[in-house]
């Protein structure tokens, strides 16, 4: 069965902040008999009884000291480095390796990932490759990859890495990370032979990039939506016959996806336009691939043909003569019992071959029922664009849907009428720019006339009898509510220049190019993609010029008028728009 190149990175963090412990994760990974103790905790973590586990490595730098090649050591080390009882104490890289390698192959990859991340942060690294789970799917070959979260020179570990978890530098260099991942396993696959390539960019990008190349068979196959991540956790709610949410949520998606696939593909057939399947049957391709995975570890086997070599008869059918017991597979195409008795392993062996032959069918019909899901969906998002445009002149249906044929048919008019979406965005932006711009200098208006009513009010009351206040006290109230109003007067010269007869000139200015950008992108999209409504709205802009009729189907933004103020407010002490100062003067002398 052809194999497909599959990228996934992740990274993930262990913190103390969420119970978590640098040894703990190691020894998990490692998989040891004899365990990691903490010596932080003095806890023994064993998981001897784990597997799966391929192979573990330390890589350091070249000036590491001796304990850091000691897995147990260095994340001891590592977690006595950290004093804070909320500290990142490791980081961890999991990443899928290609199961077209074989072991060798991806061992020398891990080892070039594994310098990578030394040589680039100058970290502790463990490397633990792991196998695919006996019930899982045999393609999940990946590697765990736990690095230090300080570097390490020649006395041990020293200052923090923070590139990856700064809020500014750690996106951007976790996808440099991804980019070198994806060129080391790509220069892998092309050493061993392999044309499958993987790409660290998401699927919506390599998407536009194959359509942009012309190759629109790959760009409906990366329009595809992604899938939940199930995780660890899922997998062992599987083992236990449970279901969690995301699997129920995933297995949802595939139902609605493989139902809404087996229309379009009867579809497909009724127009003529089915792809035919490729030459080599599947129960070929099953064949060749279990030659090469039962070869070796099958006596007497036969690599030329693909077979075992029987010890009577031919391997195409039962030896005569022979009193075997095969009990029937079950109808999902799994193996049933195996066949006992003499000559067994003829019968096992073409049982496998069914079973092998039936599950590459199931899959590349998968696969091309995806492909075509794909190509639906790519279809909806580009006729979600036609009906946002056609929203922006209130067209009619028909109109809408001849625009939404013209998109589907060119990536062009695409172009064209996202620039007409964004015209549109940038035109209401300005206006509400305005808008929002008034009503903030009308509440700063309203601000100021209460400060200032407070403070007359401190200026010219008497402090009551039943509460007496000092000097001191009654000076410090005037003194507080005349730097309120300072504020409050300075807030409301802010939002009048924002409202001047100049700036609003500006953001009418910038809705009259919005505007007439937005004509420009309709004139070209009446010239080069067509509608049936083009004829009836140019005869009746035509009747508008000659001033026969008013224009249809068209807007006209105009700036908004001023509301009037329900409500009466004292003007500002500075009506020339100059700055007030500080310092307010008193009304009347201290008491």
């Amino acid at each position: 069965m052809a194999l497909i190149a599959i990228f996934y990175v992740n990274l993930k963090t262990f913190s103390r902040a969420k119970g978590q412990s640098a040894v703990a994760a190691a020894a998990y990974r490692a998989g040891t008999q004899a365990g990691f103790r903490d010596e932080r905790t003095g806890v023994l973590h064993t998981y001897g009884r784990k597997r799966g586990i391929v192979s573990v490595d330390i890589h350091v730098p070249k000036a590491a000291p001796a304990w850091a090649r000691d897995p147990e050591k260095l994340w001891n080390h590592a977690e006595a480095a950290e004093r804070r009882v909320n500290a990142r104490v490791a980081f961890e890289w999991i990443i899928a390796l290609p199961a077209e390698l074989n072991g060798f192959q991806r061992a020398a990859l891990v080892a070039d990932l594994s310098h990578l991340l030394v040589d680039r942060y100058a970290v502790a690294t463990m490397a633990a490759i792991h196998a695919p789970d006996t019930h899982g799917d045999q393609r999940n070959h990946h590697v765990h990859l736990m690095t230090s979260t300080r570097s390490m020179g020649a006395t041990g570990f020293g200052a923090k890495v923070r590139a990856l978890v700064d809020q500014k530098t750690g996106p951007l260099e976790i996808e440099a990370v991804r980019a070198h991942v994806a060129a080391l396993t790509n220069q892998h696959l092309e050493r061993a032979g392999i044309s499958e390539r993987v790409d660290h960019q998401r699927l919506l990008v390599q998407a536009r990039k194959a359509e942009a190349q012309g190759d629109f068979g790959k760009a409906a196959l990366l329009t595809r939506e992604a899938t939940i991540h199930e995780g660890q956790a899922s997998t062992a709610a599987a083992r236990r016959g449970e279901r969690l949410e995301r699997s129920g949520w995933n297995a949802m998606v595939h139902a609605s996806n493989a139902q809404l696939l087996e229309k379009f593909v009867a579809a497909a057939q009724q127009g003529g336009r089915w792809i035919e399947a490729p030459a080599r049957s599947g129960a070929d391709q099953a064949q060749a691939d279990r030659t090469r995975e039962v070869a070796a570890a099958t006596p007497g086997a036969d690599s030329r043909a693909g077979r075992p070599t029987p010890s009577k008869g031919r391997a195409g059918r039962t030896p005569a003569g022979s009193k075997l017991t095969r009990q029937k597979l079950s109808a999902t195409g799994g193996r049933g019992t195996r066949a006992q008795g003499r000559d067994a392993d003829v019968l096992n062996t073409q049982a496998s071959q069914a079973s092998d032959s039936r599950r590459v069918e199931r899959d590349s019909s998968q696969r091309y029922m995806d492909m075509l899901q794909s190509v639906i969906e790519e279809n909806g998002q580009r006729a979600a664009e036609a009906v946002a445009y056609a929203r922006l002149w209130n067209w009619p249906s028909a109109d809408v849907h001849a625009l939404a044929a013209h998109r589907v048919a060119d990536p062009r008019c695409g172009v064209l009428l996202r620039q007409g979406i964004d015209a549109a965005t940038q035109r209401t932006r300005a206006h509400k720019l305005g808008e929002r711009r008034r009503a903030r200098h009308g509440a700063a208006m309203f601000a100021t006339a209460r400060e200032r009513q407070a403070a007359e009010r401190a200026e010219e009351n008497q402090p009551p009898a039943w509460k007496p206040k000092t000097r001191r006290e009654w000076a410090d109230l005037r003194r507080k509510q005349r730097a309120k109003l300072g504020q409050a007067e300075r807030r409301e010269w802010r939002a009048q220049v924002l409202v001047s007869a100049q700036a609003m000139s500006r953001y009418v200015s910038q809705a009259q190019a919005a505007a007439e950008k937005l004509e420009h992108i309709e004139s070209r999209r009446a010239a080069g993609y067509p509608v049936p409504g083009d004829a009836m709205r140019s005869k009746a802009a035509t009747l508008s010029i000659q001033g026969k009729a008013r224009p249809v189907f068209t807007r006209r933004h105009e700036p908004a008028k001023p509301r009037p103020n329900a409500f009466r407010i004292p003007p500002p002490l500075n009506a020339n728009l100059e700055a007030p100062s500080t310092q307010t003067r008193r009304r009347h002398p201290r008491p």
